[in-house]
C-alpha cells in the first residue's frame, strides 16, 4: 500500500486560492515543452528539432546537465554522444526550465543560465520554456515552492526515488500572482544571479592575481594535476 493514500490529496489548497481572488492555472498553461513528445523524434517542434541528438549516429563531444537539489544546473560528464546509454539526448539553451523525473519533489528544477547554453539532458529530465508573458525565474521559483512539490510528491507514484513526468507536472495547479508580486520575484531571482556572477568573477580574480604574483598558478603544476584528475 502506497503511504501516500493516507495523506490529504494533491490540489488541497485550490479553492482556497479561488476564495481569496487568485487566479489558478494548471503548469501546461504556464510552461511548454520545448520537445513536443521526447519518446518520438517525429512529433519534435521545428524550433528545437536542431537540438535532438541522435546518440547512436553521433560522435559528437557533449557535456552532460545535471541538476541540484538548490534549484542550480552544472556541467556533468563530458562523453562522446555515441557512447551514451541513452537513444536521444536534448540540446537546452538559456532561459529553458528543466525539470528532473526523479528529483523535481526535492527542488532539482533550474533555469539554464547564458554559461550553460549547449549542454545535454537526458530523457530523465523535461526541458520546457515559458508561454509569452511568463518569465522563466518566475515559474522556476513557484515550482520550488513547498506547496508545488508536496502537491507533485501527492500526485505522483512510488515511495523514495518518487518520479515526476511532464504527465503530472502539466496538471499541476497553481495560484497566478499579480504583475507586481511577478515583477518583484523576478528582479530580486536576476539581482541573486547578478550578485553570484561578480562572486565567482571575484574568486577567479583572486586566485589568479596570488597564482601569478608567487608563481603558484604555472603549466606544470596544471600538468600533474591533469595527470591524475579522478574519473568523474
Amino acid at each position: 500500500m502506497d503511504v501516500k493514500a493516507c495523506l490529504p490529496s494533491a490540489g488541497r489548497n485550490v479553492e482556497k486560492w479561488k476564495r481569496e481572488g487568485h487566479r489558478v492555472a494548471e503548469v501546461r498553461e504556464l510552461l511548454r515543452p520545448a520537445f513536443l513528445d521526447p519518446e518520438d523524434v517525429t512529433a519534435l517542434s521545428s524550433e528545437r528539432s536542431e537540438d535532438v541528438i541522435l546518440a547512436a549516429d553521433s560522435d559528437e563531444m557533449v557535456t552532460l546537465l545535471r541538476v541540484r537539489y538548490d534549484g542550480t544546473a552544472e556541467s556533468g560528464e563530458t562523453i562522446a554522444a555515441s557512447d551514451s546509454t541513452y537513444d536521444t539526448l536534448y540540446r537546452v539553451r538559456a532561459g529553458d526550465i528543466v525539470i528532473s523525473h526523479i528529483n523535481a519533489v526535492h527542488g532539482a528544477i533550474a533555469v539554464i543560465p547564458d554559461q550553460l547554453d549547449g549542454l545535454v539532458a537526458t530523457k530523465e529530465y523535461t526541458v520546457c520554456r515559458p508561454h509569452v508573458g511568463y518569465h522563466p525565474f518566475l515559474i522556476w521559483q513557484m515550482l520550488r515552492t513547498p506547496e508545488a512539490r508536496a502537491d507533485l510528491l501527492l500526485s505522483s507514484t512510488g515511495m523514495g526515488r518518487t518520479r515526476v513526468d511532464w504527465n503530472i507536472v502539466s496538471k499541476l495547479q497553481l495560484p497566478v500572482p499579480s504583475e507586481e508580486v511577478s515583477k518583484a520575484t523576478v528582479d530580486a531571482i536576476q539581482k541573486a544571479r547578478d550578485l553570484e556572477q561578480q562572486a565567482r568573477e571575484l574568486y577567479q580574480s583572486a586566485g589568479t592575481s596570488i597564482g601569478t604574483a608567487l608563481n603558484l598558478d604555472n603549466q606544470e603544476a596544471r600538468a600533474l594535476l591533469a595527470a591524475f584528475k579522478p574519473p568523474r
